[in-house]
C-alpha cells in the first residue's frame, strides 16, 4: 500500500532516492523495487532485522538507529521521499520523530505514512488525535502540506488502514 501510494505521486523511479524508516525486514522495499524504484536505503533499530534485510539483497544502505527527537546521522535533504510501513504502532515511533523525517526529505520531495486506522485513537502515544495534530501542526507552520489521506478498508480481516502522504516543502 505505502508504495504504491507513493508512486502515485514520486516522478522519476529510476534516480529518486527513498529512505525506509522502520524499514524491519524490507516488505516495503521489495513491493517498491517491484513498481521500479532501485535507490531504497534502511533504517530501522534492529540489527537483526536489517541483517535479515541484507540477507535478501533489499536495500543499498542499512542504518541501525531509532528516529525519534535525535538527530540522525544523515545530511539534511539527502532523499527524495521516505516511507514509514506500519512504524507508527504500538511502542514504536512517536509523533515527535515528524520534524527529523522532514529534515531527511529535499523540498518538493514525499513522506508516505501507513499505518492502521485504529492505532490513530488506540496507541496511548496517539491519543486525543496527537499523531494527527502533530502532522496538522507541522502543515500549519509549512514544513509540509498533505496531498492525501486515504481509508484503505480491509487492510487485513476487519482492520482498516490508512495512508497520509505529504509534500514537504522546506
Amino acid at each position: 500500500m505505502c508504495a504504491e501510494a507513493l508512486a502515485k505521486w514520486l516522478g522519476d523511479r529510476k534516480t529518486s532516492s527513498i529512505l525506509d524508516v522502520a524499514a524491519g525486514t524490507g516488505l516495503c522495499a521489495v513491493e517498491l523495487r517491484k513498481l521500479g524504484f532501485t535507490s531504497i536505503d534502511a533504517l530501522d533499530p534492529s540489527q537483526r532485522s536489517l541483517d535479515y534485510a541484507r540477507s535478501k539483497n533489499r536495500y543499498d544502505k542499512y542504518i541501525c538507529d531509532f528516529i525519534g527527537t535525535n538527530r540522525l546521522d544523515i545530511d539534511d535533504d539527502s532523499y527524495d521521499a521516505v516511507t514509514v510501513c506500519g512504524g507508527f504502532i504500538m511502542a514504536a515511533m512517536e509523533p515527535d520523530c515528524l520534524p527529523e523525517i522532514i529534515r531527511l526529505v529535499r523540498p518538493g520531495g514525499y513522506v508516505c505514512i501507513t499505518t492502521r486506522d485504529m492505532y490513530l485513537t488506540t496507541v496511548k502515544a496517539f491519543s486525543g488525535g496527537r499523531l494527527e495534530a502533530a502532522m496538522t501542526e507541522l502543515q500549519s507552520k509549512g514544513f509540509w502540506e498533505q496531498v492525501s489521506r486515504e481509508l484503505v478498508p480491509g487492510y487485513h480481516p476487519g482492520i482498516d488502514a490508512v495512508i497520509f502522504v505529504y509534500r514537504v516543502l522546506r
